[in-house]
């Protein structure tokens, strides 16, 4: 690990996915059923994946694992779906937290916010998003946009665009501590990494970096995995 400053693409992508929120979220979009990801067993199928809507009304489709009242959304990196944040989702939930990898379309920035919609629904109080490559823009873009705002951010090698979702001109606007993950080797996407951080309120951005080339989930060290689950329970109560 090579500096945490304080103060895209292996694996992951678009897959319709799920949700129908409860009738406490009458405001949230329904979602009808979908296919089962093909990571899921059958018994998650029946006890942890969920349907539900983009913020656009996209059904989509997600997996929830652990209890309480702090909630995950992970979002993965393009060509993947919920099934590359799944292993991870059962380490939250095994420290507490309540977490939810979904399967993104195309809207990003809305897909996340659907899912933080869902959480919610489901009485999560505080959520935190957390997304790679692709899916690091995703949520950069949705915590600018979600009402009431989520209570932190953590983005793995993001490049500063993505499809519809323009993370650049938006992280200005984010309101909650935000740490940026990227490796020094990971051209492109560290350059931008270092952009989306210096155009982040100073009092709210951290920045990690990491020697090497690897690239989102694959930076998912136990050193860097310690950093970020620091950083997840500093900023969530």
């Amino acid at each position: 690990m090579a500096a945490l400053l304080a103060g895209c693409s292996t694996g992951g992508g678009p897959s319709a996915a799920s949700s129908a929120a409860s009738s406490t979220a009458s405001s949230t979009p329904s979602a009808t059923t979908t296919p089962a990801a093909a990571c899921l067993t059958p018994e998650e199928v029946r006890t942890g994946q969920i349907d539900f809507a983009s913020a656009n009304g996209t059904p989509l489709q997600g997996l929830l694992v652990g209890t309480g009242s702090v909630g995950v959304v992970l979002a993965h990196q393009s060509e993947s779906d919920l099934c590359q944040w799944r292993p991870y989702a059962y380490t939250l939930a095994s420290k507490g937290y309540r977490a939810l990898t979904l399967s993104m379309a195309f809207h990003l920035d809305e897909d996340v916010a659907g899912a933080v919609a869902a959480l919610r629904a489901r009485g999560v109080q505080h959520v935190v998003l957390i997304g790679a490559s692709m899916g690091g823009t995703a949520v950069l873009g949705a915590a600018t946009e979600v009402d009431p705002p989520v209570d932190a951010v953590v983005s793995l090698s993001a490049p500063a665009r993505y499809q519809t979702v323009n993370a650049l001109p938006l992280v200005p606007k984010l309101r909650m501590p935000t740490l940026y993950v990227v490796a020094s080797g990971d051209t492109a996407f560290a350059e931008d990494g270092r952009a989306l951080y210096a155009a982040s309120p100073p009092s709210l951005r951290t920045l990690l970096v990491v020697d090497g080339a690897a690239h989102g989930v694959d930076m998912l060290t136990p050193a860097v995995t310690a950093r970020v689950e620091a950083f997840l329970k500093a900023h969530s109560p």
